[in-house]
């Protein structure tokens, strides 16, 4: 999941969480990597993984909200805590680009910076189906 930050107004800051759906690589990035994603206003922004991999993602909204949640041990008697980090209906779904890379065209000029989260701490996602009320 990214988080973006832009400057909804003089000296604030709006947050909006996106869920990135990644392909399955040989090599999934080992968590605590710095991803690079660009190209967040075009319709096909990038991700670049740290060792160079580039995907293409492609926007969608879901139907209702993901939830994102984080589950903790609470060490009483081997219980669980859940904790709700963020909720979405952004979502942007990367693929490889065929082999043949043109280049990078237009370079995009918002770059978002993405940590992958930490293992054991890695946050759950819920998908909760929007209907009538």
């Amino acid at each position: 999941m990214a988080q973006l930050s832009g400057g909804e107004a003089e000296g604030q800051e709006a947050s909006v969480y996106v869920v990135l759906d990644l392909p399955d690589l040989a090599a999934m990035p080992p968590p605590g990597s710095l991803l690079q994603l660009q190209g967040m206003e075009t319709q096909q922004p990038t991700l670049q993984l740290a060792d160079g991999t580039r995907l293409v993602g492609a926007f969608s909204e879901t139907v209702g909200t993901q939830l994102v949640l984080a589950d903790s041990a609470t060490g009483i008697g081997g219980g669980h805590r859940v904790e709700l980090l963020a909720h979405t209906d952004k979502r942007i779904s990367f693929t490889q680009p065929p082999e043949t890379d043109r280049g990078a065209g237009g370079a995009a000029a918002t770059t978002a910076h993405v940590q992958a989260a930490a293992g054991a701490s890695q946050p759950r996602q819920q998908q909760q189906r929007g209907g009538p009320g």
